[in-house]
């Protein structure tokens, strides 16, 4: 059973097929975090044309792309990707597509680095892939699990005053720039099994910030995905954390008490993993959140025209 044109049904969906399954058999998600070879992490060199290729078999209404900026030397992708766009319309290409990039906070201000990005992006993704100032970081996963553990033994109020500045620092980057999503909450966390009541504790702030904003909160695919197929049986790393399941559920009830939208994406880094939201689509079902509360970058762009 297949989706209408320009719909994406809820269920496990496939290239070319959509299974219905849950109380919503009509949900909508859209693709608005992908990557292509201009994102270092990105395991294959594929392009915007290979994002438009899958996005339109899988019946996606529009396209989107949102490559890393991380330092000040990234984001001159803009112009590549704005050739692309232009090479598929002249061929016949009708569907809209969306150039974002996903923008880093690089410190605790809440600042990105864009002075390398040669375009104005049409949608802006905020994360973090480090905690400013602290050496925690993704980069080195194992060496930030060491250290905070040793915070959760030896300087346990350290460790909530940190949350809090990373709280924070989510309201910085969102009130300081223009943020369309913010993508992956506390997934520097989470990557070290640090599934902490407190970091809980301090959510509310960030919704609080996006309500304001009126900035999405993503429910990203790898994310679910890791917490389900991977950290579902990975020993949190501290006595004081919950399993990951609770957690990630537990933060996603949190964000629902807010007047905010939800995001979806695939965070696709490989060409099979484009426009996959299996395991996001469950989990909203399983929250029970309603399509109204489902963010659509187009419908967004369509009510700013």
């Amino acid at each position: 059973m297949t989706g209408g044109k320009g719909e994406i049904r809820a269920g496990i969906i496939r290239r070319g097929t959509t299974i219905p399954v849950g109380r919503f058999p009509a949900m909508r998600l859209f693709d608005h975090h992908v990557h292509t070879r201009y994102s270092a992490c990105c395991h294959e060199r594929y392009t915007l044309r290979e994002i438009a290729r899958a996005h339109d078999q899988l019946g996606f209404p529009y396209t989107c792309v949102s490559d890393h900026v991380h330092g000040e030397a990234d984001g001159a992708f803009m112009a590549e990707h704005q050739r692309v766009r232009g090479d598929l319309a002249a061929v016949g290409y009708q569907k809209p597509i969306y150039i974002g990039i996903e923008a880093s906070i690089v410190d605790l201000e809440g600042h990105f680095h864009l002075d390398g990005v040669n375009a104005t992006p049409d949608y802006v993704l905020c994360s973090d892939h480090w905690i400013g100032e602290t050496g925690i970081t993704m980069d080195d996963l194992q060496g930030s699990a060491k250290l905070v553990k040793s915070m959760h033994d030896k300087d346990p109020q350290g460790l909530k005053a940190l949350y809090g500045n990373v709280a924070n620092m989510y309201v910085n980057a969102i009130t300081r720039n223009k943020v369309d999503i913010l993508a992956h909450p506390f997934d520097t966390f989470m990557r070290i099994a640090n599934f902490d009541q407190q970091l809980l504790d301090v959510f509310g702030r960030a919704c609080e910030a996006c309500q304001e904003r009126r900035v999405a909160i993503e429910i990203n695919n790898q994310s679910v995905k890791r917490l389900v197929d991977l950290f579902s049986r990975v020993t949190p790393i501290h006595e004081d954390c919950m399993p990951a399941r609770d957690f990630y559920t537990r933060l996603f009830k949190i964000a629902m008490n807010f007047d905010v939208q939800f995001s979806t994406g695939s965070d696709a880094h490989v060409v099979h993993e484009i426009g996959d939201l299996n395991h996001s689509c469950r989990f909203i079902d399983q929250l029970g959140i309603p399509q109204r509360r489902i963010f659509s970058i187009g419908d967004d762009r369509d009510r700013q025209a």
